[in-house]
């Protein structure tokens, strides 16, 4: 079984330290639930947001970030039974320090950037690879991978905690409860 496995938020802590920077740079006080349910509305442009998600990563401070407590533990644990990949919307630009982050933290998979295909959808993308499972944060990724025959486990976030019930959709509050529902359902697709 192949299992697409998105970064930001979902592995990685983004938007909470992404708000830390935001509030030192402006002197705001920003919460990680503020700036999920909000991203591209933060400033009066989207030109803006990325703008500023740019010099987050420039600063190098979008590869300090820790993994989720429960993340790493869980990842080997399915590395070992599942064909398991990373499929994130990071920008082109961001490619060799992604890479190099991983590497670094031990995981040497492959990395596949959304924006690499003729239309950056995840569900495109999922369907392309014979992804079975896309393990999220984003309630539209998640609607659409959803809509699209993908199944998802959407881990529950304050920015997603309004998304509508859909069949191909799990809500799960943490990767124990993914590892657990995987060992549970192997024969699962």
């Amino acid at each position: 079984m192949k299992i697409g496995i998105d970064i930001d938020d979902t592995v990685i802590g983004f938007y909470e330290d992404f708000a830390k920077f935001l509030n030192k740079k402006y002197s705001k006080n920003l919460t990680s639930s503020y700036v999920g349910k909000n991203f591209l509305n933060l400033f009066n442009t989207k030109e803006q947001v990325f703008l500023e998600v740019k010099e987050f990563v420039k600063k190098g401070l979008s590869y300090e970030l820790a993994f989720f407590e429960d993340f790493e533990e869980v990842f080997k644990e399915l590395n070992n039974s599942f064909d398991l990949i990373f499929i994130t919307s990071r920008s082109f630009d961001e490619r060799a320090k992604t890479r190099d982050f991983f590497k670094k933290k031990g995981f040497e998979l492959d990395i596949h950037y959304v924006h690499d295909y003729p239309e950056p959808k995840k569900s495109l993308v999922c369907k392309r690879l014979g992804v079975d499972f896309l393990i999220d944060d984003d309630k539209k990724n998640a609607l659409d991978c959803a809509n699209n025959g993908v199944k998802v486990f959407l881990l529950k976030k304050s920015w997603n905690d309004d998304c509508e019930d859909h069949p191909n959709i799990i809500k799960i509050g943490d990767w124990y409860q993914v590892r657990d529902f995987l060992k549970n359902n192997k024969k699962l697709k």
